[in-house]
């Protein structure tokens, strides 16, 4: 919570506020340096957190571990460990539109401590 009393959320050590929903999606902006042209943005659905990596591609976090595309057929999309290729973690996250349809969330690796 915010000293104002409004809803925060922390994700890799930076705070941001809640801008909007929309049905079960929620936007959330940096909440330090907006002000200052911060475009930093999480959009959370329901309990899966969709954020932009450093080189800005899509990532999916669940559970404080984090998932990179690894391809797409129609709806349907095939998350893989983002530290997959590293630490040749066999975890994946498949989804449906919006909605996680299968979770094999058994990783070879502590969450990441960034």
């Amino acid at each position: 919570m915010s000293r104002k009393g409004n809803p925060m959320i922390k994700v890799d050590n930076y705070t941001f506020c809640k801008k909007g929903v929309s049905g079960i999606k929620s936007r959330w902006v940096c909440s330090t340096h907006n002000h200052r042209g911060c475009t930093a943005m999480v959009h959370m659905i329901q309990n899966e957190i969709f954020i932009r990596s450093r080189r800005g591609k899509t990532l999916l976090a669940i559970g404080g571990y984090t998932f990179c595309l690894q391809a797409t057929s129609g709806i349907k999309r095939r998350w893989i460990c983002s530290t997959h290729n590293h630490k040749r973690c066999r975890a994946v996250v498949h989804t449906m539109g919006d909605e996680v349809i299968r979770l094999k969330n058994e990783h070879t690796h502590d969450v990441s401590q960034r």
